[in-house]
């Protein structure tokens, strides 16, 4: 089937934020976000500055494109999983905050990106994946609050302790989810 104009553009277009994502992310990878500027996003994409701005308003929008299209991954992700447990949705989780991308590693785990990852968080112990874990769903706003601090609080633990003296991930993850089930009884 032969494309159309309109199908071009719009494949142009994908290509173009791609370009300027993955430009922001080798920034990133390189240097702290606030010294990051505009003009290194267009010449590392490469785009003039007519383009990057048909694409995005600032290098924030930028970031959040990226968040959006990592919650996107995470969720997609948690929805193909066959172990619906929240065992297995804390293990995932844990996974792609162990990546070996070290710009999306950074964006989820350094403190100079608490609120890109805090966002993260949000939506992703925010989603009906989550909801069932909930016994009383009123309660499920607080609940995935919860759920979240909890999940990366012992994560953040785990990574401090040397490398020799840390459970896998995996276990890592059991470990959590019997502790969000039953509180400190349900590490035993």
């Amino acid at each position: 089937m032969p494309r159309t104009v309109s199908s071009k553009k719009d494949s142009r277009i994908g290509k173009t934020d791609r370009d300027i994502k993955r430009a922001m992310l080798e920034l990133i990878r390189k240097e702290p976000y606030g010294q990051i500027r505009i003009e290194q996003i267009m010449q590392e994409a490469p785009v003039t500055k007519v383009t990057f701005y048909k694409h995005f308003a600032s290098k924030d929008d930028v970031l959040g494109s990226i968040r959006e299209d990592m919650v996107s991954e995470m969720l997609a992700s948690l929805n193909k999983m066959p172990e619906k447990s929240l065992g297995g949705g804390v293990r995932l989780f844990y996974h792609f905050l162990n990546t070996d991308k070290p710009a999306e590693k950074k964006l989820l785990n350094d403190s100079d990106y608490c609120d890109f990852s805090k966002q993260v968080r949000e939506k992703y112990f925010g989603s009906d994946f989550f909801r069932a874990f909930c016994a009383r769903p009123e309660d499920f706003g607080i609940a995935s609050g919860f759920i979240s601090d909890v999940a990366f609080g012992v994560y953040r633990l785990w990574r401090k302790k040397p490398a020799d003296d840390r459970p896998d991930l995996d276990t890592l993850a059991d470990m959590t989810a019997n502790m969000l089930m039953g509180g400190l009884k349900g590490l035993g």
